[in-house]
């Protein structure tokens, strides 16, 4: 019966307790007895649909077995791997009777496979034990030298958890081993991670092995930190550093811990270099500085144990053979380089030959030593640095060999050779310049070829010996005008022209053409500023005008061609199009070239460019000013453009209200008036007084009524009949002005001023009355207390009437004598 609680009675329990046993007993047998028949009529560990891949799995296994090639071994390991018979593999790692080799080719085959990312954690799953067990030996070895070959982030994270994870029965020796894997596969390589997975470490056996993780972080970083919170900071600064860095922090270490020999480590010796150069610098007269200097010098280069020493020391031995304010020093250092040339270690033989050629010390006596090297093609390394040596050392003497080392490169189809000799004859130029018979094969010609072979074979930025004789072309030194520089101009202009997918090849073309005295270039460059779409094309043909020798008729062609870039919205462009004209004014042997750059900037008015290039011109004359007086003496339509011009520009700075730049440009026109004896008298006071009433309104502006009627009492002395009827608008536009300001003073000055001359309208006359009675009215009071400036209305919005239209700031024309340019409206 049940139990009160609701629960059996403790004698059912006791009755149904065994027999529940033997039900489960049952159950269990007839579970297994049908798990072994299935297995019978399947193979050993395989599902039914995976039974043909184990049967496979079964012949790779044997043939590895009875493979005898290593070869074929590695292959099978592999396969296998790659099958997903990771199983297979590992029992065999640990399989007494599987022979080294087979272990070997396994162990090479995953770490080869485990390259790729979806791999990485399989093979360190397999390679990971066997590294770090003790009793591996030679093949732990092999693993963990192997182990490096695995997928870096992969093997990264797989270590990481493996260390943090590993069981707490293992012995101090196992932890031991595994950290000691980790800093072998990483400390080298990638410090950085090395050190992450050694602080990661720590976190975890700090209790059992801290004292050796402490110690390797030591000797990896350089750091001596003695806690894990310290660690952890440490690592938190240096986290984004670059690997070089981390590598540069582990010498460093090592080579201060170290006695005696560890003084002249790279770094320690960099910080004694800089002291003895300091020393010398501000001692010139010291021998025993520079002695000290080039004796620690010495004292490195013998020190093999320091091969990075070694080269820091050539280093500083090209750059004191290059005279760098310590001209002493340079006679010893090439001393020093040239006993070095044939050194058995080819790095300091080569940096050698390569630091000569930026010495300034017996240049004669190093181009000769070089030459049997760089004719040495036996010797390809050493060749190539001692014609690129030779290229900067730019002695001429070197030329006759090096061409013709370039026509047996040529020959051979040697183009790394050939590009180094293109290079360097390019660098070195002609002893003279090239003339159109040269009896020893003129290296232009030769170049030319080079090219024009280049164009019918292989026109591309990939063509490596094309660029470096179009570069080379622009290098050399023609006659001006000669046959040489036409010629070059000639095989040049088609290489500017070429297809879309050449920019680099085109940029270099036009980049030559530029140093070709030669009136033909400017053609070719004006194509590819105008017509080329690419930016560094446009950039090298802006800068190439500015370099090119043009002649004065072709001057308003190239100022309209640069004209779209003075002020452009591409902000490289327009820095290089600014000196490109001023470098073409300043080589103009004349006043001539102003005509046409004052004809451009008048003509900039329709493209919205003209107030920037009115600003840009304005810093530009100034540098031409003895060719600007020459003008103003000689050429009457130079100056009537340059007065013009500046006549606008003072309209442009009036209407933006830039009153006191204004008045600046105002000074320096009424100065060139002054002395424009070119031009007719009764023109000259009429603009004379344009630009007087243009300056009292500036002053007016500025707060100065008294000067602006100092001004206007001036201007009397410029007005004339002949001209009235033009100045009319500027009379009456300045008067309103006044009268918006309250200038009583100032406009009575005007209306006597005007008013007493023969013939005036009364139109005039009737504005003239009315400003000075506008002027002398009270100011009344802004309506119900409203905000005013005092200065009376309409001062800000433009005057009354047409007083600010007529000032010549909207279009209105004051100056007495029409523009025929512009149909009179400037």
């Amino acid at each position: 019966m049940p139990a009160p609680n609701g629960r059996p009675s403790p004698l059912l329990r006791a009755v149904l307790a065994p027999s529940v046993a033997v039900a489960l007993v049952l159950l269990l047998v007839i579970v297994s007895l049908a798990g072994e028949r299935a297995r019978a009529q399947e193979p050993d560990g395989a599902s039914p649909a995976g039974g043909a891949n184990e049967k496979v799995a079964d012949e790779l296994e044997k043939q590895l077995l009875d493979a005898t090639d290593q070869g074929e071994r590695l292959y099978v390991a592999a396969e296998l791997f790659e099958k997903g018979q990771d199983h297979r593999l590992e029992a065999l790692l640990h399989d007494d009777e599987a022979s080294d080799e087979v272990k070997r080719a396994i162990i090479q085959g995953v770490a080869l496979k485990g390259k790729s990312k979806d791999k990485s954690d399989a093979a360190c799953a397999l390679l990971w034990p066997i590294a770090t067990d003790e009793n591996a030996g030679a093949h732990a070895e092999f693993a963990t030298d192997w182990l490096r070959k695995v997928d870096a982030n992969g093997a990264y994270a797989y270590i990481r958890a493996a260390i943090q994870g590993m069981p707490a029965k293992a012995t101090t020796e196992e932890r031991r081993r595994a950290v000691t894997v980790c800093l072998r596969i990483f400390g080298d390589r990638d410090p950085r991670r090395a050190t992450m997975l050694l602080v990661a470490a720590l976190e975890v056996h700090e209790d059992t092995i801290g004292s050796l993780i402490y110690s390797q972080l030591r000797g990896l970083t350089g750091a001596r930190h003695g806690t894990l919170d310290e660690w952890k900071a440490w690592l938190a600064e240096w986290e984004g550093r670059s690997n070089e860095e981390w590598l540069a922090a582990k010498v460093a270490a090592l080579q201060t811990e170290i006695d005696g020999h560890r003084a002249r480590v790279l770094a320690v010796w960099r910080d004694k270099l800089a002291l003895l150069e300091e020393r010398a610098r501000q001692n010139p007269e010291d021998r025993g500085a520079l002695d000290a200097l080039l004796g620690s010098i010495a004292t490195a280069l013998k020190d093999a144990a320091y091969p990075e020493v070694q080269l820091e020391a050539v280093r500083e031995l090209g750059i004191l053979a290059g005279g760098i304010g310590l001209a002493p020093a340079q006679d010893p250092a090439v001393s020093q380089l040239l006993t070095l040339l044939e050194d058995r270690n080819q790095a300091l033989a080569l940096l050698a030959i390569d630091s000569l050629g930026g010495a300034k010390a017996r240049p004669s006596e190093i181009a000769s030593v070089l030459l049997p090297f760089a004719a040495d093609e036996a010797r390809a390394d050493k060749s190539v640095t001692a014609i690129e040596a030779l290229g900067r050392l730019g002695r001429a003497e070197v030329v006759p060999t090096l061409h013709a080392e370039l026509v047996e490169a040529l020959d051979a189809r040697a183009v790394k050779r050939a590009v180094a000799l293109v290079e360097a004859l390019g660098m070195i130029g002609e002893d003279a310049v090239i003339a159109t018979d040269d009896p020893r094969g003129s290296v232009a010609k030769l170049l030319i070829a080079v090219v024009v072979d280049g164009t019918k074979s292989n026109l591309s930025d990939e063509n490596e010996l094309l660029q470096a004789a179009v570069a080379a072309l622009g290098r050399l030194r023609y006659e001006a005008g000669g046959a040489v520089a036409a010629e070059v101009v000639a095989v040049l202009t088609p290489v500017a022209r070429a297809a879309n997918d050449t920019e680099r090849l085109r940029g270099r073309a036009v980049t030559a053409l530029g140093h070709v005295p030669h009136p033909e270039a400017v053609e070719p460059l004006l194509t590819a500023l105008d017509g080329d779409q690419s930016q560094w094309v446009k950039k090298a043909a802006i800068g190439s005008l500015g370099e090119s020798p043009v002649r004065t008729e072709d001057l308003p062609r190239i100022f309209k061609s640069l004209a779209p870039y003075l002020n452009g919205g591409n902000s490289e462009l327009r820095a290089q199009a600014g000196p490109a004209v001023k470098r073409i004014i300043r080589r103009s042997p004349d006043a001539s070239t102003l005509a046409p750059i004052v004809e451009l900037v008048v003509a900039l008015t329709d493209a919205g460019l003209e107030a920037a290039a009115l600003e840009y011109l304005e810093d530009l004359l100034p540098e031409s000013a003895a060719k600007l007086e020459d003008a103003q003496r000689s050429d009457a339509t130079t100056m009537d453009r340059y007065l013009r011009l500046k006549r606008r520009q003072v309209e442009l700075l009036i209407a933006g209200k830039e009153w006191a730049r204004s008045r600046e440009v105002i000074n320096v026109l009424i100065a060139g008036l002054r002395g424009a004896d070119v031009l007719d008298k009764a023109e000259r006071d009429a603009r004379l007084a344009v630009a007087s009433l243009l300056n009292a309104k500036a002053q007016l502006e500025l707060d100065d009524p008294s000067g602006a009627a100092e001004t206007l009492q001036a201007c009397a002395r410029q007005l004339d009949a002949t001209y009235h009827a033009r100045l009319w608008p500027v009379v009456l536009g300045t008067a309103d002005r006044l009268a918006d300001r309250r200038a009583k003073e100032a406009v009575k000055q005007l209306v006597e001023l005007v008013g007493g001359i023969d013939g005036l309208p009364d139109a005039v006359r009737e504005r003239l009355v009315a400003a000075q009675a506008k002027a002398n009215a009270p100011v009344e009071p802004p309506p119900d207390g409203g905000g005013g400036s005092g200065e009376g209305p309409g001062d800000g919005s433009g005057g009354s009437g047409d007083g600010e239209s007529s000032d010549g700031g909207d279009g209105a024309d004051p100056d007495p004598t029409p523009d025929p340019s512009s149909g009179g409206g400037r």
